[in-house]
């Protein structure tokens, strides 16, 4: 073997033992697992293996250059840590103070961007008199600029599209022109090059692989990392143009290459995706969790803007804690992921010293709300920044691991004068993501699920978030189902506290009902009967039933509850097989809020009231 062979086979050994992380990130992001266990795992892995790429990379450059004079040695050398510093004690600097100097809610100045653009390009240019490629400066200045709102989200929506829609399609095009399988010269090499990229793979898929077992892990997940950590992508694509620049590699080589990176960005994820079992990562989280009648509840709220903090505090004031039957509030507060790769999840606590963010308001002021209950509600905050399709995998990790038994989510319409729904933030982008949202989060909820509708009645009742004491007129409507016995079981909870002037439960009877769920006629007795023995002291608890038959009639008796009543509690699923049922569920404009929900919820409904649409833990 020619020493042509010998070096080119040593560049794609090392080549091919990076684990790039912009590459991870994006497979993991394509798969929606980002934000899970496993995404973190793959995460953390290949931002280590980057660390030790760079500096590997750095210090091999320079030892190439010491070889020619021990002067320009000592010039590269000085020019990387002249950069370094430039980089963390200038640059770095410069970007908080744009950070500072930008209002909340306002975007960057252009004058802003166009410099670090300029900046960026020089970078580049440094790079290559350093001796590096041209790659190596931006990368190290793209570590200076602060993470997410508002820098760095600025700079993604300025490149993204130029980047991502016209640089990498060119990019990749290019790579492609410059393959040519007819320059494959001399099985042999190609043998020995084929035997140095399997060996290369195999030992990351092993690495990987055998270091999740001696955790004691499944094996299909520490199979799937292993496919994870060898998947290939624009990085390697990367490296093999420029080394193709600098002539380390001819065309044949090149286009085995590319080739392999093409296989395994095809392959690598289909295997993942076959490994990845996403019930064995909360095999256990479904384990009962009902709302306890006498002992204290976990309640999560998951904050999406400050518009829902008013109507959460709202709805955990009538829920009625107190220092006999307190509740473990957790808040969730759900940010979009821009401006950075990896997603976070952020416990705060109040040793932490505080900092500008935006779940600092937030957190005042249920820190505040705590405060004023005096023991009766204890709180615990968490932030998430991921990509908004994937905000679902957050709450079903803080509702295992904080035990949750309900949670509440806000819709994804909120109030607009009059109590007519408009909307959330204006935007009809954010609102279908939010109702995606409560959809994915209802659909493989870990326990219960309230969703809260608010049409002008609790945000209207907190000016300026004071905490003075609600008096609500409390309605259930009952017509059964185990969603409709937690509505009750949550109501009875509430009337006996202050914040309840009264409950009115009216139990509707289809007249058209048949073929009942025996079992489930019997536990509606049951939690009708229970109902009434423990509230038969309260003055204030009415109970009545209604014969519907017909759909008009329906309708008509749930807008007189309405109209009489500031917080209604329904349930999102009934179990009857009824042609009224039907007949209104044809004309439902929202799904997930069942025929009730979507009847209060509707345009046709007038009127300053709030509802809570519960679904019951399922199975």
């Amino acid at each position: 073997m020619d020493s042509y062979m010998r070096k080119a086979l040593s560049f794609v050994g090392a080549a091919e033992s990076i684990v790039a992380f912009p590459v991870v990130a994006t497979l993991l992001t394509d798969l929606r697992i980002i934000n899970t266990e496993m995404g973190q795992l793959a995460l953390s892995s290949s931002i280590i293996n980057d660390i030790f790429n760079v500096s590997f990379a750095m210090v091999s450059t320079n030892l190439k250059l010491g070889r020619i004079s021990r002067r320009i040695l000592l010039y590269a050398l000085s020019a990387n840590v002249g950069y370094l510093i430039f980089v963390v004690f200038v640059i770095r600097p410069i970007m908080l103070w744009v950070v500072r100097n930008t209002p909340e809610g306002k975007p960057v100045k252009k004058a802003y961007i166009r410099f670090i653009l300029v900046v960026a390009l020089m970078s580049s240019f440094c790079s290559i008199i350093m001796g590096h490629n041209a790659y190596m400066g931006p990368l190290l200045l793209g570590l200076a600029v602060p993470d997410g709102p508002p820098l760095g989200s600025a700079l993604v929506d300025r490149l993204e599209s130029f980047v991502s829609g016209l640089m990498l399609p060119l990019f990749l095009t290019v790579s492609g022109l410059r393959t040519n399988f007819y320059k494959i010269q001399g099985f042999k090499f190609v043998g020995a090059l084929a035997l140095v990229m399997l060996t290369a793979n195999f030992g990351k898929l092993t690495a990987a692989t055998l270091s999740l077992l001696y955790f004691k892990a499944p094996l299909t997940e520490a199979l799937c990392l292993g496919f994870i950590m060898s998947s290939k992508g624009i990085v390697e694509m990367s490296i093999y143009n420029v080394w193709k620049d600098e002539k380390i590699l001819d065309e044949g080589l090149f286009s085995v290459l590319v080739m392999s990176v093409a296989l395994a960005a095809t392959f690598m994820p289909m295997f993942a995706t076959v490994f990845y079992n996403r019930s064995i990562e909360y095999a256990d989280i479904r384990r009962q969790r009902n709302i306890p009648r006498h002992k204290q509840i976990r309640i999560m709220v998951c904050i999406l803007t400050h518009e829902n903090v008013a109507i959460m505090i709202r709805m955990l004031q009538a829920s009625n804690p107190s220092i006999r039957k307190p509740i473990h509030v957790c808040t969730l507060h759900l940010i979009q992921l821009v401006g950075r790769a990896s997603p976070v999840l952020l416990c705060h606590t109040t040793s932490m010293k505080p900092k500008p963010s935006p779940s600092e308001r937030i957190i005042n002021v249920f820190h505040c709300f705590e405060r004023s209950l005096c023991g009766a509600i204890t709180f615990q905050a968490f932030s998430a920044m991921s990509p908004r399709e994937l905000m679902h995998n957050d709450i079903w990790k803080i509702a295992h691991q904080e035990d949750i038994s309900l949670i509440i989510l806000p819709f994804h319409k909120t109030c607009e004068i009059g109590g007519t729904l408009q909307q959330a933030s204006g935007s009809a982008a954010f609102g279908a993501a939010v109702r995606n949202l409560n959809l994915n989060v209802l659909a493989t909820a870990p326990c219960s699920v309230g969703l809260i509708i608010d049409r002008g009645l609790f945000a209207a009742s907190t000016t300026a978030m004071s905490l003075e004491q609600l008096s609500l007129r409390v309605a259930v409507i009952f017509l059964g189902g185990a969603d409709d016995r937690g509505a009750l079981l949550h109501a009875s909870r509430m009337v006996e506290g202050p914040t309840t002037a009264s409950l009115q439960v009216t139990q509707l009877i289809l007249s058209d009902c048949s073929n009942p769920n025996d079992w489930n006629v019997k536990f509606d007795t049951a939690a009708i009967t229970n109902f009434k023995s423990t509230t038969s002291h309260c003055k204030n608890v009415f109970f009545r039933e209604e014969v519907v038959e017909d759909e008009e009639q329906m309708v008509k008796i749930i807008r007189s509850i309405h109209t009489s009543s500031d917080l209604i509690l329904v349930g999102r699923r009934h179990t009857m097989e009824s042609q009224i049922m039907a007949g209104i569920g044809e004309w439902s404009e929202f799904p997930e809020l069942g025929v009730i929900g979507d009847v209060l919820a509707s345009s046709d409904t007038d009127g300053r009231f709030s509802v809570l649409v519960w679904q019951h833990q399922a199975g």
